[in-house]
């Protein structure tokens, strides 16, 4: 989710998980603590508790398929036959996103013509 939400929205991976965590943490809270009320509340007992969850899983699940069929414009152009990489025999299956000068995204290092990582810019 990380990866693709700094691809999609061309932001750095620390911005990303920034974002990510404090979407997904604060609605853990909120799913746990509505989860102990909702429970309390109505005096649940194990069988009772087991089909909340299922009930609850299964909405999830809904939702979760739903979003599959969400699809964004990207604006990106992906290079992936220049010149830097004719001879390197880079992979096509590897996906990590590399942002050059005036804003050409190659789909990994390899297809931007780097042979090596140095670590400082990712």
């Amino acid at each position: 989710m990380v990866k693709y939400i700094e691809s999609v929205f061309n932001i750095s991976s620390s911005i990303s998980s920034i974002l990510t965590g404090s979407i997904v943490v604060p609605a853990d809270v909120c799913g746990t603590i509505t989860g102990g009320y909702l429970i309390r509340r109505y005096h649940m007992n194990i069988f009772q508790c087991i089909q909340f969850i299922l009930i609850s899983c299964s909405l999830s699940l809904i939702f979760l398929i739903s979003l599959i069929f969400i699809k964004c414009k990207s604006n990106i152009k992906y290079e992936s036959d220049n010149q830097c990489s004719q001879f390197c025999n880079c992979s096509p299956y590897i996906y990590q996103p590399v942002c050059f000068q005036q804003q050409i995204t190659f789909l990994s290092p390899c297809y931007a013509g780097c042979t090596t990582v140095n670590g400082t810019v990712r």
